[in-house]
């Protein structure tokens, strides 16, 4: 989201919401968000994304900036998680703190686990940034979704990885979320456990309202 700084420089949630609210999603994951912040007006953007698409927000501050509020990234759920974890991951020295939300969601298909992220920008990091995430996964094997910006292309170590394990709903049909003006990347994901397939997997524009694409999958069980 950046934030909610569109490609025309003005942060706008409502356009953001407006973006979402299309698709009823039962599961929304959002990266770069903030609360508190003077640069976006003070502004709790989780919260108020929940608010405007009637979801419940989870939200894990990864930076603290201290008077200057959090940065962070979010889930929204249409009811609250019945489990939840924030899960600080590893960085590499002088780069941004990264994390992961884990949380046990009830959905349409059943109560699924929700790994919720954001990657780190060097090779380096994410595979150290995976370690603990391909941990969660192995302590439990039950329906799971793994969603977010990854900051990797489909032929990285990361998503050659994670692929060992869950199934990359849009690989059948690829498209590129980044940038959003020129999109050039895949960098956003929608990974499944075994037990889960996509019936439709595509990326849409926001639009002016940002710098990534929206990706969106709709899933059944297998």
């Amino acid at each position: 989201m950046r934030h909610g700084r569109g490609l025309d420089g003005r942060v706008d949630l409502a356009r953001i919401a407006d973006g979402l609210r299309s698709y009823d999603a039962d599961v929304i994951a959002l990266q770069e968000l903030d609360v508190g912040r003077e640069r976006s007006g003070h502004t709790d953007q989780p919260r108020e994304l929940g608010r405007l698409l009637g979801r419940h927000a989870t939200f894990f501050a990864t930076v603290d900036h201290g008077p200057d509020g959090h940065y962070g990234h979010a889930l929204l759920t249409r009811t609250a998680p019945r489990e939840v974890e924030r899960l600080p991951l590893p960085r590499v020295p002088l780069r941004e703190d990264r994390g992961a939300i884990v949380a046990r969601v009830a959905s349409p298909l059943g109560e699924l686990r929700v790994i919720a992220t954001h990657l780190g920008l060097l090779e380096l990091e994410r595979r150290w940034q995976l370690r603990p995430l391909l941990d969660r996964l192995d302590q439990d094997p039950g329906p799971t979704l793994f969603l977010g910006d990854l900051n990797a292309g489909p032929r990285r170590g990361t998503l050659r990885t994670l692929r060992r394990r869950l199934r990359d709903t849009g690989r059948a049909s690829p498209a590129s979320t980044w940038h959003a003006a020129w999109p050039l990347r895949r960098l956003d994901y929608v990974l499944a456990s075994d037990g889960l397939e996509a019936v439709t997997s595509q990326v849409t524009t926001l639009g002016q309202a940002s710098d990534h694409r929206l990706l969106y999958a709709r899933l059944r069980r297998r």
